[in-house]
C-alpha cells in the first residue's frame, strides 16, 4: 500500500514537472515568435522605407515581396502584379522570362546592376537600372530585383551631352590672332604661316570673325584728295 501511494506520488510530482516545463516551453515558443515578428515588421518597414522598387520572386517567378516604391514605381500592387511581373512590367516579356530561368539554373549570387527598360501601369517606358541577386532558403530558391528609376540621370546625362556638343560646336567656330604678327613696315603687308606675304585686311579675315568696311581717315583725305572740302 505504501509502494502504491508512494508510486502515486511520484506519478503526480513527475507530470507536474512535465507540465511546468511545458509551461517553459510554450512561454519561450511565444517569446520567440513575439520577436520573430517585431523582426519582420521592422524588416518590412526597413523595405518600404527604400527609395528603390525592391521585389522578390520565388523559382517559379511569383512575386513574394513587393514594396512601397514598386507600387509607387509601377502603378502596381502586389495582388496584380504577383502572377504576372515579366508581362506587366518588362517591355520584352520573353527575353527577361528566359534571363530569369537562366539566373535560377546558374545559381548567381549578384548580377548588375545593368541598364534597362522598365513598364508602368500607363504603359509607359522609362529607363531603370536593375541590380539582381538570389539565396536559397528551404530548398527554394529566391531572386530579389532591385531597381532604380534613372530617368532623371539619364536627362542630366543627355543635357550635358547637347552641352559639350554645342561647345565644340561654338569652339570650331572660335578665330582668334594670337603672337608676334610679322607685318611690312612699308605697304603694311603681312606675312601668313606659309612664308607668302598679303593684304592685312585678308589676313586678318580668314584668322578671325572681324570683316572690314573701307573708308579714308581725314589726314588720308587731306592728302590724296587736298582740293575737296568736308562737308
Amino acid at each position: 500500500m505504501n509502494n502504491q501511494k508512494k508510486t502515486k506520488e511520484q506519478l503526480i510530482q513527475k507530470l507536474d514537472e512535465l507540465q511546468e516545463k511545458s509551461a517553459r516551453q510554450a512561454d519561450r515558443q511565444r517569446k520567440a515568435i513575439a520577436t520573430l515578428r517585431k523582426k519582420e515588421q521592422r524588416y518590412h518597414r526597413l523595405i518600404d522605407s527604400a527609395n528603390d522598387a525592391m521585389i522578390t520572386m520565388n523559382s517559379r517567378g511569383k512575386v513574394i515581396l513587393w514594396n512601397k516604391a514598386a507600387e509607387n514605381m509601377f502603378g502596381y500592387t502586389i495582388d496584380e502584379v504577383k502572377d504576372a511581373f515579366f508581362d506587366l512590367i518588362t517591355v520584352a516579356p520573353q527575353k527577361h522570362k528566359n534571363r530569369f530561368k537562366a539566373v535560377i539554373a546558374e545559381e548567381e549570387d549578384v548580377i548588375g546592376p545593368n541598364e534597362a527598360y522598365a513598364r508602368n501601369s500607363k504603359g509607359q517606358k522609362f529607363p531603370v537600372e536593375v541590380t539582381t541577386s538570389t539565396c536559397r532558403a528551404d530548398r527554394e530558391r529566391f531572386v530579389t530585383i532591385v531597381v532604380r528609376d534613372i530617368t532623371a540621370r539619364k536627362k542630366t546625362e543627355a543635357d550635358r551631352e547637347n552641352l559639350i556638343y554645342e561647345l565644340q560646336l561654338a569652339l570650331e567656330k572660335v578665330k582668334t590672332l594670337s603672337g608676334l604678327l610679322p607685318i611690312c613696315a612699308s605697304c603694311k603687308k603681312v606675312r601668313n604661316d606659309s612664308g607668302y606675304w598679303q593684304q592685312i585686311e585678308s589676313y586678318v579675315s580668314e584668322h578671325s570673325d572681324a570683316d572690314f568696311s573701307h573708308c579714308i581717315c581725314p589726314e588720308c583725305r587731306e592728302k590724296l584728295y587736298p582740293g575737296i572740302k568736308r562737308k
